[in-house]
């Protein structure tokens, strides 16, 4: 290899450890934009459904960038609602919808509600559901999403992880050396955080 190959192997082999190592938002969700590109906003308890009747609420202001969603870098910023009940929470919620036209989606435990605007909604997906077809609030739309829409990178997982089956390998799967990060990338995208 000479003199000139030890460098260079040593500095590709820091380049795959340092893109291990960075953080990325876990199990990115898909998104495509309606009329505007503004999701809206995401309420995540922070405790799993039956653990607790009150929770400390975290909301993240949604944006769809490139196909992913991102959280909105024009956001004044993240708010927390602490030691409230689910019930509170959506009627919170409830308060703001209808006046904004925005859609409400909830998971059956309470812990997860997302309040999508009305130019987002028309023509916009999130995870691949069409956000079209629900109704505006005052209705709310219960268990339509399986995970959290956005983690961000600094914030432990607030919820339970649901585990289901493999959807990327479907036969069984034997890793060797050189699989080792599509079968941690994997885990990461085929685990989502749910809050069911």
């Amino acid at each position: 290899m000479g003199k000139l190959g030890s460098p260079w192997l040593l500095f590709f082999l820091f380049l795959a450890t340092l893109s291990c190592l960075l953080p990325q938002n876990a199990g990115a969700v898909s998104c495509s934009p309606g009329l505007a590109s503004v999701i809206g906003t995401e309420y995540i308890g922070d405790k799993c459904p039956g653990d607790s009747t009150v929770y400390t609420y975290r909301t993240v202001d949604l944006i769809c960038n490139n196909g992913t969603i991102e959280r909105d870098p024009n956001s004044s910023g993240d708010m927390l609602y602490e030691n409230i009940t689910p019930s509170y929470m959506q009627s919170m919620i409830m308060s703001q919808a209808p006046y904004f036209q925005a859609k409400v989606f909830r998971n059956s435990g309470g812990t997860n509600f997302v309040m999508v605007t009305k130019y987002f909604a028309n023509g916009g997906k999130l995870d691949g559901i069409a956000m079209s077809g629900y109704p505006v609030a005052p209705a709310i739309s219960t268990d339509v999403f399986n995970k959290i829409l956005y983690i961000p990178t600094y914030a432990k997982p607030p919820c339970c992880l649901k585990i289901g089956g493999f959807t990327a390998i479907p036969s069984p799967f034997k890793p060797s050396m050189d699989e080792k990060t599509t079968l941690s990338a994997g885990i990461t995208a085929n685990y989502p955080i749910s809050c069911r």
